[in-house]
């Protein structure tokens, strides 16, 4: 029996299905699609309570996950590009 191994971590596509797809996301995806290291992140989060400007981070348990419809505003990609139907597809929930 074979599993799949990989996280969203390993692919550049995977990031942008787990920023459209799951209502939140741990500190180290949200790092890496933003472009900053993780350790970066954990700083803001203990200095203000948020990830980035304007994107609360939650403590679940032990670790910080980071809504991604506000993540999706700090990163302009809240509102498609009105060229591209990619985007209108994903937030009917079809992509």
């Amino acid at each position: 029996m074979h599993f799949n191994t990989s996280t969203p971590h390993d692919d550049p596509g995977d990031l942008h299905y787990a920023l459209w797809n799951f209502p939140a996301v741990d500190v180290d995806i949200a790092a890496q699609l933003v472009g900053v290291s993780p350790s970066i992140v954990y700083r803001q989060i203990r200095a203000n309570g948020e990830a980035f400007d304007g994107v609360p981070a939650r403590k679940v348990g032990r670790r910080y996950v980071i809504p991604t419809k506000p993540l999706r505003v700090f990163l302009m990609c809240d509102e498609p590009h009105p060229s591209t139907n990619i985007g209108q597809a994903a937030l009917r929930g079809y992509a």
